[in-house]
């Protein structure tokens, strides 16, 4: 929100800085975390920033989503319906984000990481 007033010839800045909406842990420990996703379907994509191997599986059934290795600049895109169980080699080295939304890894996560979604 930003709006300017005009007294004496001079004006007057006032900027606001929105925060935008992230994803974060319902719980989480230094080796998994579990986020809250749609019930219906859903994306998760993955921006690798360096060397990073991930494991998508689909929680119920266990049912391998996608598994790879993702180079720096590389990005991958997994949909999911239920529960998704994504497993991060290098999680430091991957942004995540949740139909489109930065999803939080907690403070002090290691590698390798588990990342549950599922219908909050």
């Amino acid at each position: 929100c930003r709006w300017a007033r005009r007294t004496s010839g001079q004006v007057s800045h006032h900027a606001t800085t929105t925060v935008p909406p992230q994803v974060q842990p319902t719980s989480s420990t230094a080796n998994t975390a579990v986020y809250g996703a749609p019930s219906t379907s859903y994306t998760v994509n993955l921006a690798a920033t360096g060397l990073c191997w991930v494991d998508a599986t689909e929680a119920s059934t266990g049912a391998v989503l996608w598994t790879g290795t993702l180079q720096t600049g590389q990005s991958r895109a997994i949909a999911a319906t239920g529960s998704l169980i994504l497993r991060l080699g290098a999680a430091h080295n991957v942004n995540v984000s949740l139909n489109g939304e930065p999803v939080v890894l907690p403070t002090g996560f290691q590698s390798p990481f588990d990342m549950h979604f599922g219908a909050a």
